[in-house]
């Protein structure tokens, strides 16, 4: 049971990490562009 749980935390927690972090790299991807155009 508590294995479960933990596996089920996990997963939440992947889950709400991917689209911030996803967010993150676009932004920086932008600022290196930005930059490197400049």
């Amino acid at each position: 049971m508590e294995f479960k749980l933990i596996t089920k935390l996990k997963k939440n927690m992947k889950n709400k990490l991917t689209p911030l972090s996803l967010k993150l790299r676009t932004c920086l991807n932008d600022n290196l562009q930005h930059s490197l155009s400049t």
